[in-house]
């Protein structure tokens, strides 16, 4: 997961949960979820999401950067 979101992260700045499970099965979608929930609490990205059932957006740390170059 943290090296396709870094893969993501290369093209564009901000990256859209709807868009990474677009046409994706629920299991998937849900399993994506937790392991965003894991790279937030290690602080890897920055997850935002306005108001409930929006779009997620996930921006990319430095520490991401680093964990991935390393």
């Amino acid at each position: 997961m943290i090296h396709s979101l870094r893969q993501g992260f290369d093209v564009v700045d901000e990256l859209s949960y709807n868009d990474m499970t677009k046409n994706k099965s629920r299991r998937t979608a849900a399993a994506c979820l937790f392991e965003l929930l894991v790279l937030k609490t290690k602080d890897y990205i920055q997850i935002q999401q306005d108001v409930p059932f929006a779009d997620i957006t996930i921006t990319a740390t430095d520490q991401l950067r680093e964990a991935v170059s390393a």
